[in-house]
């Protein structure tokens, strides 16, 4: 058993995507999303998304990882950057208010 984050007493899921596209929706709150693709990915973030959502992605694959917002969100971003920097990048998506998201991390 792992240890709970933030005292929130979840601990996070993984999703291991090893050759595809993903929607990110409300269910996948708390997670973390490996990305292990040696061709392009992209992440659709889709609302709505409730204030507090939250999950990680990780670009382990030489693939790039972009990410779009999808209907009903608003995804912002420093400087208006969605991809993944790098192999081994690491981004979060946090929804400050209902349908309305910050993606931060090492970003380009």
């Amino acid at each position: 058993m792992g240890t709970a984050i933030m005292g929130t007493g979840e601990e996070p899921r993984v999703i291991k995507v090893l050759s595809a596209a993903k929607t990110i929706t409300q269910d996948d709150h708390n997670t973390i999303i490996e990305m292990n693709s040696a061709s392009a990915q992209v992440l659709t973030v889709r609302g709505p998304l409730p204030k507090g959502f939250f999950c990680t992605v990780i670009r382990t694959g030489a693939g790039s990882v972009t990410l779009a917002a999808g209907a009903n969100l608003t995804l912002n971003s420093v400087a208006g950057a969605l991809g993944l920097s790098a192999q081994y990048a690491v981004a979060s998506i946090i929804c400050y208010d209902n349908n309305i998201a910050v993606l931060s991390g090492s970003l380009a």
